[in-house]
């Protein structure tokens, strides 16, 4: 049976705002997905998701955005540049096309903590 969470902070957009199952089987709702989905707790699947395909921290703050886009000639897709390394990233094309920036945004987000 799904359970309500009380969230301190109503505006985090990482936390679950519903749990269901105990131990090995606890899930979180994803209800940024349309529709809504329920991921793993324990295997990493909530925290992977959350992450590279909606671009939401741990701390609940989405990772930065592309400062600008650009079109790749010939239509062969779309590249945002990231203001913090001054370098222009993939935005579709390939096998983990559709989460290329978050990918990038996590790495230079640690960068930035841990150096």
């Amino acid at each position: 049976m799904p359970q309500r969470r009380n969230l301190k902070d109503p505006n985090h957009l990482y936390m679950p705002r519903w749990i269901r199952g105990d131990g090995k089987q606890r899930e979180g709702w994803c209800g940024a997905c349309r529709p809504g989905k329920w991921l793993s707790l324990k295997r990493s699947t909530y925290w992977y998701h959350k992450n590279f395909c909606h671009g939401v921290t741990v701390m609940g703050t989405p990772f930065p955005r592309p400062t600008r886009i650009r079109a790749l000639a010939d239509d062969k897709g779309w590249e945002g540049y990231c203001a913090t390394c001054s370098k222009w990233i993939m935005l579709n094309g390939g096998k983990k096309s559709h989460t290329s920036w978050f990918r990038h945004a996590y790495k230079v987000c640690l960068s930035l903590h841990y150096t």
